[in-house]
């Protein structure tokens, strides 16, 4: 059966006090028109302001507004956990919308019902407003894809990855916490401090990164490590290709660090002040 093909285009600011849920069989495409979905005071919620659906396609457009959680929205969009995830949850976002959570701007669930995502980022400014401790945008879901290609990123961890795969061709990514920290959690972010994080979860799925370009910034630009201190065979499954973009450390650290995974970085990658250690780069 074909999805349903739903168009909206705001004309006023929308206050929620409950999550917006896409649910399945629904294509949405939200043009913000200047205008934004808001968390009221009384939001109450453990998910996100808006819920994407296995089986659901969500496409965002507009300039300077968008999706916008406070204090009390733990994520500005999640991939959300259902029973049916033999359909892909997809969300699409171009232009200059703002996704924005406490927490994360966008996230999925390191669920065993939260795998089968689809997220392209293809503009727009995802930021998470903690900026101690949350992510732009945190990735824990298996079979999860995650496609950056224009995007600007931000957070005390520009994109933490935990399973699943990322892709970036373009755009710019942030974590702007110094100095760099790593602390295991089976339930949430465990850094702060990089541009972009690649940390096994406790579910041990495989992890696939392959950056070809743009602009990655942290106290430690690119970052892998392995906090739960899963085996060697599941760290295994973790493949890291940096064939190009810029990566700069804020306070000349080290602009590449990985824990477990070596010959990974091509000459096509530009560097600040520091050049990455020989181990990583692909003889």
């Amino acid at each position: 059966m074909e999805s349903e093909e739903i168009h909206i285009k705001l004309l006023s600011n929308i206050l929620r006090n409950e999550t917006l849920i896409i649910p399945k069989g629904k294509k949405v495409t939200i043009d913000f028109n200047g205008f934004n979905i808001a968390a009221a005071d009384n939001f109450s919620s453990s998910s996100g302001l808006v819920a994407v659906s296995h089986g659901a396609t969500l496409k965002l457009k507009g300039y300077e507004c968008g999706i916008r959680g406070g204090k009390n929205v733990i994520a500005g969009v999640i991939m959300t956990a259902d029973d049916d995830i033999s359909q892909t949850a997809t969300l699409i976002v171009e232009d200059k919308v703002i996704i924005e959570g406490w927490s994360f701007g966008v996230t999925g669930e390191g669920s065993s019902t939260s795998t089968n995502t689809r997220i392209e980022l293809n503009g727009g400014i995802i930021r998470c407003l903690d900026l101690e401790n949350g992510a732009g945008v945190y990735h824990p879901q298996g079979d999860g894809i995650l496609i950056i290609d224009g995007a600007e990123i931000l957070g005390s961890t520009g994109i933490e990855v935990r399973a699943g795969s990322l892709e970036m061709k373009s755009g710019t990514v942030k974590g702007i916490v110094f100095p760099n920290l790593c602390v295991a959690s089976g339930g949430g972010s465990t850094t702060s401090g990089c541009g972009i994080a690649v940390c096994q979860h406790i579910t041990k799925l495989p992890i696939n990164v392959k950056i070809t370009g743009g602009f990655i910034e942290g106290y430690c630009a690119f970052f892998e490590a392995n906090p739960q201190k899963n085996s060697q065979e599941d760290i295994s499954k973790i493949k890291l290709s940096l064939d190009g973009g810029y990566y700069f450390s804020a306070m000349a650290m080290e602009n590449v660090y990985s824990e477990d995974v070596q010959h990974f970085i091509t000459s096509k990658c530009h560097f600040g002040s520091t050049t990455p250690d020989d181990k990583y780069m692909v003889n």
